[in-house]
């Protein structure tokens, strides 16, 4: 059970396979949860705190307000753990969030646009290879210097001395 644990909630790091993979998650629950409880279908993905049920929780059943929250908690800690994996403070999943709003209250709803920016580049940005401040590699490298090896080992450059082949 352990190891189901931490494979699923890493202490530390988080990849953005996983950080993906709870997204895409949390857009088909809500999908399918809209679908049970209204019937209506809305086709999107889900990046982040779109809390319907929180905004209005006396208009929804107490499973689906329990549920957002559980997806929110369960998304803080993993774009934190993202964060981490990146080499940066948690903190900064602050700014994420209250962007939108910021922009909301002085009239730029654009910086909304920006927190999306922000959020994927969040997902897609490369992680710190080898162990950092954070923890260690979740993908298991022990130093930059060994994934460069094995890079290496696996990718070799052509020899100088090498003649192409001739007909």
């Amino acid at each position: 059970m352990q190891a189901l644990v931490r494979r699923f909630f890493p202490v530390g790091r988080c990849t953005r396979g996983r950080l993906f993979a709870l997204l895409i998650l949390g857009s088909i629950g809500t999908f399918a949860a809209d679908f049970a409880t209204t019937g209506r279908v809305e086709l999107m993905l889900n990046l982040g705190f779109r809390f319907d049920a929180l905004s209005d929780p006396a208009s929804y059943a107490w499973w689906r307000v329990a549920a957002e929250v559980v997806f929110g908690l369960v998304l803080v800690y993993m774009a934190v753990g993202r964060l981490h994996d990146i080499a940066r403070p948690g903190w900064w999943l602050a700014l994420l969030v209250a962007l939108p709003y910021a922009g909301e209250a002085v009239g730029l709803p654009e910086l909304a646009f920006v927190s999306l920016i922000l959020w994927l580049a969040l997902i897609f940005w490369s992680p710190t290879i080898g162990p950092n401040a954070y923890g260690a590699d979740p993908r298991g490298w022990k130093s930059r210097e060994q994934y460069d090896a094995q890079q290496a080992a696996l990718n070799p450059k052509p020899d100088s001395d090498d003649q192409p082949a001739t007909r």
